[in-house]
């Protein structure tokens, strides 16, 4: 099978898209049925939108607060001449030896580049405050020359997640207000 995808798969993947967008869960005989294609038809659509990358991965959207872990936004604005070799990005992330004993887990949940004030927001998942800074800034440890200026933000509730309503959310709010 070609990793190529024609403009028929294209349109179809589209069609696959707006299904599971909603329902990652779906069955492909679920998709199949609410799509119109045929099941082997989905099947080979998924596999080729996982070798084309147009699928990351599967994941689970979790109440993090329940798990004991509170929400960060890290904000960075960065110096212009700033270069960073994004090949290494997948393995600094995930190197653990980065943490501090003390301070527990770090979970990264997002990392992007954006155009405005701050270029680099890293959305992370940290046990409480003093956890995060510590942790961050450690992270962080060999980009400090090209850093002009960082934000950390607290997340007092979310709202949604990967498209779904917090289901919690009036429960939580009653907390905050």
């Amino acid at each position: 099978m070609t990793n190529k995808i024609s403009r028929t798969e294209s349109k179809n993947i589209q069609k696959i898209y707006d299904v599971i967008k909603d329902n990652s869960r779906m069955t492909v005989r679920g998709i199949a049925d609410k799509t119109k294609l045929t099941r082997p038809t989905v099947t080979k659509l998924f596999e080729k939108m996982e070798k084309n990358n147009l699928i990351w991965g599967y994941c689970a959207i979790v109440d993090t607060k329940k798990f004991g872990y509170n929400t960060y936004a890290l904000l960075v604005k960065t110096k212009t001449s700033f270069n960073v070799d994004f090949k290494n990005f997948k393995s600094f992330f995930n190197d653990k030896s980065n943490l501090d004993e003390d301070t527990g887990d770090m979970f990264i949940v997002y990392s992007g580049l954006f155009h405005g004030e701050y270029d680099w927001i890293i959305l992370f998942l940290s046990k409480d405050l003093f956890s995060a800074r510590r942790n961050i800034n450690k992270y962080l440890e060999g980009f400090q020359e090209h850093i002009e200026d960082m934000k950390l933000e607290e997340q007092l509730v979310p709202i949604t997640a990967a498209g779904f309503m917090n289901p919690n959310l009036m429960e939580t709010m009653k907390d905050i207000i």
